[in-house]
């Protein structure tokens, strides 16, 4: 991998993984009143769950469609 493949790489990931976490952290505090509570805490955690198993499942299917069209997974490696 060149440099120059690397900075593509790196310019493509890094928004991809700030909306991410963007997402992650908006999800985690819906619902949730006080993280001091055990609630609280409760409910974060299943909102972080149920949202990275959203995020996992859905990148199965997008990998799966793909898949069955044709189309190959390349990142440029």
């Amino acid at each position: 991998m060149t440099t120059m493949q690397a900075l593509k790489a790196f310019c493509l990931l890094i928004p991809v993984a700030g909306l991410l976490l963007m997402g992650l952290w908006v999800s985690m505090g819906s619902g949730v009143a006080r993280l001091a509570t055990a609630d609280g805490v409760r409910k974060a955690w299943a909102n972080l769950s149920h949202t990275l198993l959203f995020v996992a499942g859905s990148m199965l299917a997008l990998f799966a469609v793909q898949f069955l069209v044709g189309y190959r997974l390349d990142l440029g490696l």
